[in-house]
C-alpha cells in the first residue's frame, strides 16, 4: 500500500479514539459473560457444551476475497462499513473515497456506486458503519458529517438523523457505527462522546443516551460499533478499553468480555462487531490483532481467525463485519483493500 494510504487509514481510526487512547485493561469476564439476555434477566444463561475448533483449517477452506484488489483493482480505498439486505445485496462505505459501493454477495459482481463527498441528500462526509433495516433501508453512520442517513433499498434518500455536531442529546460527535433493533429504533455509537445514543426511527427523537467516558460497567472510550442480537440485546464494541460490553434491551449493563492483549480472549482496539439477531452468533473485527473472533451463544470460548498478511486466511486492520440472513461472514479486510467472506460455519 502506498505511504499516503497508509497515514489516511491511520487516521480514520485514531479519530475515534477517546481522548486517552487505549485504557487500562478492564476485567476479564466470568464464564458465560459472551451469551445474549433474555429480557429482565441480570444473571448470563447456562454454558453449552461447544467443540474446540481448529481456526486455521477453518478459515483455509472457507474465506475468499469476494470483492476487491485481487478482483477488481482500485474500486477500495479504505473499505470500513458492510451490510448486506435480504436480496443478497453487499453493500460496502469507503470512508476515503465517501462512496457506498454495491455487489453481488454471492459473486462479488459490481451492481454500483452511489455519493460523492458533501452534506446534502445522497452525499458523505466520511461514511463508516452501515446496517439495513427489515425493510432494506440502508443506514450509513457518516464520522465526517456527525450524522446517520437513510437510504431506500432503490437508493433513493429517506432521511437525516443528528447533523449538528455536539454532546446533547440527539447530536453527534463521529458517529462511527448505527445498528437497527426489532422495532426499528436505531443505537449509534457516538464515539468521540463515548456514549451509544437509542434514537427514534419515526422521528429522530431520543429515547435515551447510554454510557460516558471511562473504563466502568457501562462506561466507553472510543464505542466504534453497536449490534443488536437475541432479544434486542444491544453488543457495543469499546475499542479504547479494547473490550466488547453487553446490554439488555431496557439499557441495563449485563456484562463485558476481553481485555487488551493479543490472547485468544483478549483484543487491541476491536473496531467493529457483528451479531446474528436469529442465532446470537457473534463476530468481532479484533483490528489491532488483524484477525476476527468467533463468539457461538451461550459460551465464553472465543475462536480467534486469521493473522497478518494478504493471504486467504489473514487480514490487516479489519475494520468492518457483517453476517447475512444465511450465516456468512463478510469482513473490511480494510488494510489490504478487500471484502472477505466467510461461508457459513457447517459445525
Amino acid at each position: 500500500m502506498k505511504l499516503a494510504s497508509l497515514i489516511l487509514f491511520a487516521l480514520v481510526f485514531a479519530t475515534a479514539c477517546g481522548p486517552d487512547g487505549a485504557s487500562s485493561a478492564p476485567a476479564k469476564p466470568a464464564a458465560g459473560a459472551a451469551a445474549p439476555a433474555k429480557p429482565g434477566t441480570t444473571t448470563a444463561p447456562p454454558r453449552a457444551v461447544v467443540p474446540t475448533l481448529n481456526p486455521t483449517l477453518e478459515a483455509d477452506a472457507n474465506f475468499k476475497t469476494l470483492v476487491g484488489v485481487a478482483t477488481m483493482p482500485d474500486v477500495f480505498e479504505a473499505p470500513v462499513g458492510v451490510a448486506v439486505d435480504s436480496a443478497g445485496v453487499l453493500y460496502v462505505s469507503d470512508v476515503m473515497q465517501h462512496r457506498l459501493l454495491r455487489f453481488n454477495a454471492a459473486t462479488g459482481q459490481f451492481q454500483g456506486a452511489l455519493g460523492s463527498m458533501g452534506t446534502g441528500q445522497l452525499q458523505f462526509n466520511a461514511p463508516t458503519g452501515l446496517a439495513v433495516d427489515s425493510e432494506d433501508n440502508i443506514y450509513v453512520a457518516e464520522r465526517g458529517g456527525n450524522r446517520i442517513q437513510k437510504i431506500s433499498s432503490d437508493g433513493k434518500f429517506v432521511a437525516f438523523y443528528g447533523g449538528e455536531k455536539g454532546t446533547q442529546p440527539g447530536q453527534f460527535d463521529a458517529p462511527f457505527s448505527v445498528a437497527v433493533d426489532s422495532m426499528g429504533n436505531l443505537f449509534v455509537a457516538d464515539a468521540r462522546n463515548n456514549r451509544v445514543q437509542k434514537i427514534a426511527q419515526k422521528d429522530g427523537g431520543v429515547l435515551s443516551v447510554l454510557g460516558s467516558l471511562g473504563d466502568g460497567r457501562a462506561q466507553f472510550n472510543g464505542p466504534t460499533s453497536v449490534g443488536v442480537g437475541l432479544y434486542d440485546n444491544l453488543y457495543v464494541a469499546d475499542r479504547g478499553n479494547s473490550r466488547i460490553e453487553l446490554f439488555d434491551a431496557q439499557g441495563n449493563f449485563f456484562g463485558q468480555f476481553g481485555s487488551l492483549g493479543d490472547d485468544a480472549s483478549d483484543f487491541r482496539l476491536p473496531a467493529a462487531l457483528a451479531v446474528s439477531p436469529t442465532t446470537g452468533v457473534l463476530w468481532v473485527a479484533d483490528t489491532d490483532n488483524n484477525r476476527i473472533v468467533r463468539y457461538l451463544p451461550n459460551s465464553p470460548d472465543p475462536v480467534p481467525v486469521g493473522s497478518r498478511g494478504g493471504g486467504g486466511d489473514q487480514f490487516v486492520s479489519p475494520g468492518g463485519v457483517a453476517i447475512d440472513r444465511q450465516g456468512s461472514v463478510y469482513v473490511a479486510d480494510t488494510g489490504n483493500r478487500r471484502i472477505m467472506k466467510l461461508t457459513a460455519p457447517t459445525h
